[in-house]
């Protein structure tokens, strides 16, 4: 998010508002998307006005192709998400839960090539409320027409994504690419390959 901050800031700074600090405009662009994430938006322009206004700024909505240009090309995909991916469909029913909004969430797998492969999508701003709310893995289980005690939900999120995905009864691994100390009693991978393993081995 680094890049990304500091990119929208002169992007703001070369259009006349100034200088903004990039740890504020990241912190901003969080609450944000925190707030459409639950709701939905009406679009790039009313996301960023929500932006600006957090930051003292007067809504510019001409910037927000920039300025959303600027995070799309922020981002990047772990080495190990495709070829996981690949190595799973077809025998598995994949799907996918995230707190996020859904034009942008869609777009990011669509720039990356990643939609073909999930059979369920579950995004925040669709359902109406954020991980670690319950009801999104009672929808995206539905989705995927699968009960939850036959679904493994993998994340790097132990708190915010397993603990409810637990609480809805189903199997986690926890996604640990740093491998630092456990936060719970539940498996561990390294990678996506890694998580793949542990699922042939019967371990998650």
């Amino acid at each position: 998010m680094g890049a990304h901050s500091r990119r929208c800031c002169e992007i703001l700074r070369s259009s006349g508002l100034g200088e903004v600090d990039p740890a504020r405009y990241e912190e901003e662009f969080r609450r944000a998307w925190i707030k459409y994430s639950e709701r939905g938006v009406g679009g790039d322009g009313e996301f960023y006005s929500e932006v600006l206004k957090g930051l003292g700024l007067p809504p510019r909505p001409d910037l927000a192709p920039a300025l959303r240009g600027a995070y799309m090309g922020s981002l990047s995909l772990y080495w190990d998400s495709a070829e996981a991916l690949k190595a799973l469909r077809g025998r598995y029913r994949l799907g996918l839960i995230t707190n996020g909004i859904s034009p942008w969430c869609k777009a990011i797998l669509e720039e990356f090539s990643l939609l073909e492969y999930f059979d369920s999508i579950t995004i925040s701003s669709d359902v109406g409320c954020r991980k670690p709310c319950r009801r999104i893995y009672e929808v995206a289980l539905g989705s995927i027409g699968a009960r939850a005690e036959e679904s493994l939900f993998v994340s790097d999120e132990y708190e915010e994504d397993l603990i409810p995905a637990m609480g809805v009864g189903m199997r986690v691994c926890l996604l640990d690419r740093d491998g630092g100390p456990g936060p719970g009693p539940v498996p561990r991978a390294r990678d996506l390959l890694e998580a793949i393993a542990l699922v042939e081995r019967g371990v998650a």
